[in-house]
């Protein structure tokens, strides 16, 4: 029988790399500006997932500290300066991935999809992931939406030429199970990454792994 899934898609921060450190070090320079403390670690998680504008918008709620736009965009300049010269400080692959993802690469094409800035996202995935033969690695820009919106997925149905159910979307949040549900796509949650696990298990029929070896396990059982 022919596989059904022929392409992997994973998710860049919280699934395939631990960025989370640098993200909150470039919102902390941010909120710098304006005399806030540091942003911690457990604040970033809270709000990344749907880029970095909506990222910083959600941080300064949490901090009940509002800015007018002019002074948004300013802090937003101030933010993506730091990051863009500081992508891969204290980034690194979650253990295991890299080997899972290498092991994986002559069976399935693979991509990368992910909310962050496009060019960051090529940067850190060539740094950090370089040596996989990724088929696309897409981050946002003005080309394509970015995810939930079923958009986000057209250059790998292009570039793959395969359909959305040929594809498997492996993630970590609440934005990727939306992606894939609005795509009608499998998708696979790891709970390793910057959402609560039980925040992923309350989703309507997820499918949520606590280790590599059981990601392998999912992916492989989904054919």
């Amino acid at each position: 029988m022919a596989r059904k899934i022929k392409a992997l898609l994973f998710d860049l921060d919280g699934t395939l790399i631990d960025t989370i450190e640098d993200i909150a070090a470039a919102f902390s320079a941010a909120i710098a500006e304006e005399g806030l403390e540091p942003a911690t670690v457990a604040e970033t998680k809270q709000v990344v997932g749907r880029g970095l504008v909506n990222a910083l918008k959600g941080l300064l709620q949490i901090r009940n500290h509002p800015v007018s736009e002019v002074r948004f965009t300013e802090l937003f300049h101030v933010l993506y300066t730091y990051y863009e010269e500081h992508p891969v400080v204290y980034s690194k692959p979650f253990d295991g991935m890299i080997e899972l993802v290498s092991g994986l690469q002559d069976t399935y094409q693979l991509g990368v999809i992910s909310n962050k800035d496009h060019e960051l996202t090529q940067r850190i995935v060539s740094e950090l992931a370089g040596d996989i033969s990724w088929s696309v690695v897409r981050g946002m820009d003005d080309e394509y939406p970015r995810k939930p919106d079923v958009g986000a997925f057209t250059p790998f149905v292009k570039k793959m030429d395969l359909g959305l159910e040929e594809m498997l979307l492996i993630g970590d949040s609440e934005v990727d199970y939306q992606s894939a549900r609005g795509a009608n796509m499998d998708v696979i949650l790891v709970s390793w990454g910057f959402r609560p696990r039980e925040a992923l298990v309350a989703l309507e029929g997820s499918r949520v792994v606590d280790s590599v070896e059981e990601l392998k396990e999912a992916i492989y059982a989904l054919q």
